[in-house]
């Protein structure tokens, strides 16, 4: 596929709207709607006594309160390294001592470019720092084994969360 043109058509707080005009492989030509969403990083944060941590907070394209890992956006000209140390602090008041990123992917690739950074936190200590003034979470933890439980139920919904804890399983689950 070849970008032959694109419109920004809407610019938002978070993400603009472009209009991408394409060569499709067979030499057709179509138009695409593209999220432009910046990258972002995941979270998952181990406790010694082997508690993963998870915010709490209402999204407003599930309509409710959902259970997610902490995450955010990685800040212009920020690298990810510190975006996520940051992250892990704003939402759950802890820095990791032991921060190892274990790879990242597409949030919706199909119509997005979001680029999620996932990182496996271990060694916390309590450094808070203040949440974003937009941010009303509250923290639960649950044993590791709580955690599978929740994403093989249905209980956990979020999918950057789902997928992280899939990419982090090898480091921190005992089957």
């Amino acid at each position: 596929m070849k970008i032959l043109n694109s419109e920004k058509i809407y610019k938002a707080h978070v993400f603009d709207v472009e209009k991408i005009f394409c060569e499709l492989p067979d030499g057709r030509q179509r138009y695409y709607d593209l999220v432009q969403h910046g990258p972002a990083v995941v979270l998952v944060p181990v406790t010694e006594d082997g508690k993963i941590l998870f915010v709490k907070q209402y999204r407003l394209g599930a309509e409710k309160e959902i259970l997610e890992l902490p995450a955010g956006m990685i800040n212009d000209k920020e690298d990810p390294d510190p975006a996520a140390a940051r992250e892990l602090r704003e939402e759950t008041g802890y820095e990791s001592l032991n921060m190892t990123k274990l790879g990242g992917f597409y949030a919706s690739a199909g119509y997005c470019s979001e680029y999620l950074n996932i990182y496996l936190a271990r060694d916390l200590k309590w450094n808070p720092l203040p949440q974003d003034d937009d941010e009303f979470l509250s923290n639960i933890s649950m044993t590791i084994e709580e955690a599978y439980e929740a994403v093989e139920n249905g209980v956990l919904e979020d999918s950057k969360t789902i997928a992280a804890l899939m990419m982090a399983q090898k480091y921190i689950r005992k089957r």
